[in-house]
């Protein structure tokens, strides 16, 4: 059984919609909702398709991010969520 302090601690500080977005639109918002943010704390981002998802991902420095999960949001599906904590400034 999981504690609720568990829980709390897993869950996302932003969460961010990607649905409909071209790529580079969506890519947008997520780096300004990233820079956004202060260290350490985690980003979800759903409803990203896979081009968004690649784009996203090539914007970011990989030291300034560790990503925490990334998976397909339905089995038949090609859109994806992807949760980000960051750790260090682009």
């Amino acid at each position: 059984m999981t504690s609720i302090l568990e829980q709390m601690k897993n869950q996302p500080n932003h969460i961010i919609d990607l649905v409909g977005l071209i790529a580079p639109v969506a890519a947008l918002q997520a780096v300004e909702k990233f820079r956004e943010m202060k260290t350490g704390e985690c980003l979800e981002m759903i409803n990203c398709n896979h081009e968004t998802k690649k784009m996203i991902l090539q914007f970011f420095p990989k030291s300034s991010y560790q990503l925490l999960h990334e998976k397909k949001m339905h089995p038949n599906s090609f859109s994806y969520q992807i949760a980000i904590q960051k750790t260090g400034e682009i």
